[in-house]
């Protein structure tokens, strides 16, 4: 929070005495700001000495860290992630030796601390503010930080200060809902084509041979990646079960047009929802999109099972391969006959020009 921010200003004149379990102004030419800035924060810790306690084992924990967990804990205010790591730290070295302090349970007493140093090194985060506390408590709102917390910072900032000014969102108060939503009306669809298609290639490279489908496109794909797109994360879910991925990726979809027709008769959405998983199917998966069409394999095409052979026996296998070849070239194939050559230029030829594709 803001009252405290500037202790992070003198945080290394602040020592923790074990014995004596409380801070103590290290001797500096700094010693007398550092009083007026320890006293006015201790003004705001709350609790008499209890939470002058708690106040002062958040001082000595920032002191102790470095620059990279001080930036770390920053963009991860949320004390749960702590309570087996970090925090079982702060209860074995303050909480459990402590002789001048009663608690009843000492994860509770380790997440007030947590909650203290959130205080101390953001501007935004207040432990006082029972609502700021739970907005930030919430796993979705975590992911959410992670993932946008740098590329859409002014946004998040703005609502992070409306909900720790206590403003009033919404009637009925649900602050995770209402910074989804905020977020998802900034972002537009076209996040969630970008998440889609960062998802299907990663899918393609890392998770496929592992056969773990299911667990990808259903948990990992929503609850992380397309967490603010719940219903678009539903739709492409069972456009997959339906075959759909397969259906664009094999190249049987010429166009985004088959797309939309594959749509309307497997699974009856409306026309803009419709529209939008033909165009995010046709984007992510079509090899004519994407420009890979040129990897797809000669049985695509509607040659007959000799001619292939024939084309296999000099190492051409795929469809850019036999696009680099003219008839002429093939023609020097010794197996290869002058029908054999044109028919297969006509076949290529065809099937280039139904689906748009330029032969270069």
């Amino acid at each position: 929070m803001k009252e405290w921010n500037e202790l992070l200003v003198y945080i290394d004149e602040y020592v923790y005495i074990q014995e004596d379990e409380e801070i103590v102004i290290r001797y500096s030419a700094r010693a007398d700001k550092a009083i007026r800035v320890y006293d006015k924060g201790l003004k705001l810790a709350g609790e008499g000495e209890y939470g002058k306690w708690l106040y002062d084992i958040a001082l000595d924990c920032v002191r102790r860290m470095s620059r990279e967990d001080l930036e770390y804990v920053k963009k991860h205010l949320y004390s749960n992630e702590y309570h087996f790591g970090y925090a079982m730290g702060i209860r074995n070295k303050y909480i459990h030796p402590s002789k001048k302090h009663s608690y009843f349970s000492a994860d509770n007493v380790s997440s007030s601390i947590m909650t203290r140093i959130f205080s101390l090194v953001s501007p935004f985060y207040d432990f006082r503010n029972a609502r700021c506390v739970r907005f930030f408590e919430s796993n979705e709102v975590n992911h959410l930080m992670e993932l946008y917390g740098e590329s859409h910072a002014d946004i998040i900032n703005e609502f992070i200060s409306e909900i720790t000014s206590e403003i009033i969102l919404s009637d009925n108060g649900n602050d995770t809902e209402q910074f989804k939503k905020r977020l998802r009306e900034e972002l537009g669809q076209e996040e969630f084509v970008r998440l889609f298609k960062e998802a299907y290639l990663y899918y393609n490279e890392k998770e496929k041979q592992n056969e773990r489908d299911d667990w990808y496109w259903n948990t990992n794909f929503p609850e992380v990646k397309a967490i603010l797109f719940p219903l678009e994360a539903k739709q492409i879910i069972a456009l997959r079960q339906l075959n759909y991925f397969r259906y664009i990726e094999s190249g049987t979809a010429k166009t985004i047009a088959d797309c939309r027709k594959f749509i309307d008769e497997n699974l009856g959405l409306r026309d803009d929802y419709a529209d939008f998983m033909a165009r995010c199917g046709w984007e992510a998966c079509s090899p004519y999109f994407n420009g890979t069409w040129g990897n797809m394999k000669l049985y695509v095409l509607d040659l007959d099972y000799v001619l292939r052979m024939k084309l296999r026996q000099q190492n051409i296998e795929t469809i850019g391969e036999l696009c680099k070849r003219s008839p002429e070239d093939l023609l020097e194939i010794q197996s290869i006959t002058t029908e054999d050559a044109m028919k297969i230029h006509d076949v290529l030829t065809k099937w280039l020009e139904e689906r748009n594709i330029i032969k270069k």
